[in-house]
């Protein structure tokens, strides 16, 4: 039976305004010092308080040596472990359930996002969105299997559920708390949280251009596409009576 992202009930009362930045890590040793001094200007940048949360899927590499190092730096983040992979899903639920603040923000650690978009993308929120999706202008296809089962994806959401959205799977978003906390949670589920949308959630979407990995190897593959699609028929199977699709499609 699928878990969900709610903690307890007083978790929504707690909330205090500002933005809790969860970051989902995996191998990612050579990446994170210039992450860590992106994340220190956009703090600058941004009008309100930003909580940065990193959470290790149990790397192999010395990251989670470097993030317990920063985490001993006064104010700069929270460190929380995996003592075994557990996929970017459950990372990102252990990253909500202890966020303290009113806005969640998600990105990946591997640099192909400057984490100075996410003060934009604030920015657009607080013209009266619940979420603000990162869309990915100038996403490259390294293999042919990528485009192929993006491209499956995507007709996925669109045609069987109505979502319509250029970049629905995006890992980068911004997000009003308590819209995650009632998410199930499943393995591959991150890719489809667009689907268990109430009606009257406000969602847009913001242009954002991607950078080319520097250091590290993508942790995409076919296997992982695989699981994207596999994730569309376990949601139509066993959540669809319990999601919210039918609500948002309702007159």
């Amino acid at each position: 039976m699928a878990g969900a992202l709610r903690t307890a009930d007083n978790v929504l009362e707690d909330s205090m305004d500002g933005i809790s930045i969860i970051i989902p890590v995996y191998n990612e040793e050579i990446s994170l010092p210039l992450l860590c001094a992106g994340l220190q200007e956009l703090r600058r940048s941004l009008p309100c308080p930003l909580e940065i949360l990193f959470v290790d899927d149990a790397s192999s590499d010395t990251s989670l040596a470097f993030l317990r190092k920063k985490q001993c730096e006064e104010g700069f983040c929270t460190v929380y472990a995996h003592t075994q992979r557990e996929g970017q899903a459950q990372a990102l639920c252990t990253g909500i359930r202890h966020a303290v603040y009113s806005v969640i923000a998600t990105l990946d650690a591997d640099l192909e996002h400057e984490p100075a978009v996410i003060a934009a993308m604030y920015e657009v929120m607080r013209q009266g969105y619940d979420v603000v999706l990162g869309c990915r202008m100038n996403r490259q296809y390294k293999q042919w299997h990528e485009r192929i089962y993006a491209w499956i994806g995507r007709a996925s959401l669109r045609h069987l559920f109505g979502v319509q959205l250029i970049d629905p799977a995006s890992p980068i978003r911004l997000c009003k708390k308590h819209i995650l906390l009632s998410i199930p949670v499943r393995r591959g589920y991150h890719r489809l949280f667009t689907l268990f949308f109430h009606q009257d959630v406000r969602v847009t979407e913001y242009p954002v251009v991607l950078k080319r990995r520097q250091f590290g190897k993508s942790k995409y593959s076919i296997w992982k596409a695989a699981e994207c699609v596999m994730s569309i028929g376990v949601f139509l199977v066993r959540d669809i009576h319990e999601s919210r699709f039918f609500d948002r499609k309702s007159p």
